[in-house]
């Protein structure tokens, strides 16, 4: 979990450069540096103190996609080491990957679908963790079936007007959907929806 808390934060900090975090005052070094706070107590494996920063910076930017999916990752790092306080972490993180895809950029954009992906990541191991697995599980399928549905075109346009491949998405985008099934068939979800 540890790889893959610096890894998110890797990518939240890339997508913040490059293209600006949903934050509502638009302030995107104050994002990143809050961000960056909480990759240094991610490392030490702090995660409750890397919480603590992103939810007294989510109280004044309560719309900032970048801080509220980070804050999730460690919220569900902190419930895979804390067995007692499991579901309620579980439950919280939840809590915040819906606020962040909610408060998400347009659908087509680029960085969104590269956030619902990460989201759609993020709700998987929210399953993995969850006695309520197949619900999470299955908003993960639909985030990514999200994703999957807007990389029909080989390219999208760049924020700067040049076209990206939608190749390595794409391929992610299909190794998660049969990590997906394979959990949810092992799982005994079934297909209907709750």
């Amino acid at each position: 979990m540890k790889t893959r808390c610096i890894e998110i934060v890797f990518c939240c900090l890339t997508l913040s450069l490059a293209s600006g975090c949903q934050n509502k005052q638009g302030d995107v070094r104050n994002s990143v540096s809050v961000v960056s706070k909480m990759a240094t107590a991610a490392a030490k494996e702090d995660y409750m103190g890397g919480i603590a920063i992103g939810e007294n910076y989510l109280r004044e930017n309560p719309g900032d996609t970048t801080v509220l999916e980070q804050t999730a990752v460690l919220t569900l790092a902190e419930a895979k080491r804390d067995q007692n306080n499991r579901e309620s972490l579980v439950e919280r993180a939840v809590l915040l990957l819906e606020r962040s895809v909610k408060n998400g950029r347009p659908q087509k954009d680029n960085a969104d679908l590269f956030e619902r992906f990460l989201a759609a990541r993020d709700f998987e191991s929210a399953g993995d963790l969850s006695s309520d697995r197949c619900t999470y599980y299955r908003r993960a399928l639909a985030l990514n079936s999200e994703v999957e549905e807007a990389l029909a075109a080989k390219s999208l346009e760049s924020g700067e007007g040049k076209a990206v491949s939608t190749k390595p998405l794409k391929e992610q985008s299909g190794r998660l959907q049969s990590e997906l099934e394979k959990r949810m068939s092992e799982s005994r979800c079934g297909s209907e929806t709750k």
